[in-house]
Parts: C-alpha cells; structure tokens; sequence
C-alpha cells in the first residue's frame, strides 16, 4: 500500500507489466517512449466484435454452415439421409461426386471451367451442369429435386461432396433434395475458330 512501508508503487496500466520495484529484482525491460505509444495503441484499438450467430435451419436438410472439416463422404452401404455434404464457411479444395453404385469421382474446384449452370433434361427435368478440365474433360449433370441450395453451395464451393439416390432407394420426404441421377461424360471445349 502506498504511503503505509515507504514501499515504492508504479501505477498499473493495461497492457503493461509493471511490479513493486525491489532493489534485489532482476531488472525487467526498459518502457521507453516509442514503447508507450505502441502498448497506447494496442490499448486503444476496439476489440473485434464475434459476429452473430445463425439460427439454425429447421427439416431434414438442416445444414448449419461450420468452421469445422467436412462430414465423412458417405460409403456404398450408408443410408441416403442427405444429397450433399454440409455446407462449409470457407471455400474448399474440390467435389467428390458419389455415384448411385458408390463409385466416387473427385475433382477440383480450380479446374471448373463451366458452371454451374441449369440445364432440363428430357428425363430428369431440371439439373445442374458443370464442366472441369481435366486429363479428359468431363461434363457433370445433376438432376433431381430440390436442388437450389445445392447449386448456391457449388457456385460458392463451400460444399465437399454430392451423393446421387442409389438404386431402388426412395426417399419419402418431399421437401429433402435427392439427386435422383448423376451423369459424368466426356466433353469436348468449343475451340473457337469456327
């Protein structure tokens, strides 16, 4: 306490470290001028603020964006519960498209030259087209049901993995997106010159 021992007392500042000086101490770092400033500076900067949380999404295909890795890429023998992945925070790396049979085909989102794009189908109705560059080109169509989400997710690239319904699987909530048919063939870029 000041005044009571003749104990020197240094005033107490945030983000500086100060103690009761003792002639037997170790001498602690020197606070110079240049050294005050930069500690006021860094006393003086506001805070981040955390940014506010989302409410969670209600049904089925409630998928909460996440900081976290993305779920597992479901195997052959796994129930159809979801037709992709967890939507992520950040971008990622690539797509594994996961075929009726379990058959699965990856590739980068670096190498997407073409999409996403709507496309009907004669068959399957509405679908989703892309188009990668790769040793073989490939053109990739989704098509199914509910598929708005699905397409926002792969324009963004923050979802991992899309899984076709396997066959004579059903899926009897109406409001669940179900890819219902995958189609992976060979495309040939227009070379321009035509």
């Amino acid at each position: 306490m000041a005044g009571d021992g003749g104990d020197k007392v240094i005033e107490m500042k945030r983000g500086v470290r100060s103690e009761i000086l003792d002639d037997d101490a170790p001498p602690g770092p020197e606070v110079t001028p240049g050294s005050r400033e930069w500690t006021a500076k860094l006393d003086a900067k506001p805070r981040a603020a955390r940014p506010p949380e989302a409410k969670p999404k209600e049904g089925p295909d409630a998928a909460e964006p996440s900081g976290e890795e993305p779920a597992a890429i479901p195997g052959a023998g796994d129930p159809y519960d979801k037709a992709y992945g967890r939507p992520s925070a950040r971008m990622l790396p690539g797509l594994c498209l996961v075929l009726a049979d379990g058959t699965r085909r990856s590739y980068p989102y670096n190498g997407r030259v073409g999409g996403p794009d709507w496309l009907e189908t004669p068959k399957d109705g509405l679908g989703i087209v892309q188009r990668f560059s790769d040793v073989v080109p490939v053109e990739t169509v989704l098509a199914g049901r509910g598929l708005d989400e699905l397409f926002e997710l792969l324009l963004y690239q923050k979802v991992a993995w899309v899984r076709a319904l396997p066959a004579g699987k059903m899926v009897s909530h109406r409001a669940m997106p179900v890819i219902t048919a995958m189609l992976i063939r060979p495309w040939k870029p227009d070379q321009g010159g035509g």
